[in-house]
């Protein structure tokens, strides 16, 4: 978790893509999701969101590799929310915050807006 939380989603844009698609692929199992979470998988991945958000703002259009990136980070928090005790720790943290303001960047991606809708539902 600590590499992962050191990648910079905008210019490692790969890392980011192969460390969230790995936890989605190891996290299957809830006690190994429960020990990623333990080491503070949802702060990172509101930092995340947050840099990406911010940028995306900025940019007239986001490049595919970081919609990539946000499909594997929503992916693996469509597990989190999956663990009902985990829900108010997750709406506590901003990351369904973040998770809505990066629809406006997002809307176009079949994957990411299914996935979103699943973790919201």
């Amino acid at each position: 978790m600590y590499s992962l939380g050191e990648i910079c989603p905008l210019t490692q844009t790969e890392s980011m893509i192969y460390g969230y698609g790995t936890l989605k692929f190891i996290c299957t199992e809830e006690p190994v999701l429960n020990q990623v979470l333990d080491l503070n998988l949802i702060s990172v991945m509101v930092l995340h969101l947050k840099i990406l958000n911010y940028e995306a703002i900025q940019m007239k259009k986001v490049p595919e590799n970081i919609q990539n990136g946000v499909f594997q980070l929503t992916s693996i928090l469509r597990s989190v929310v999956g663990i009902e005790s985990m829900l108010p720790t997750v709406a506590q943290s901003g990351l369904l915050d973040e998770i809505c303001n990066s629809l406006s960047w997002t809307l176009e991606d079949i994957d990411v807006i299914s996935n979103v809708v699943r973790i919201l539902r």
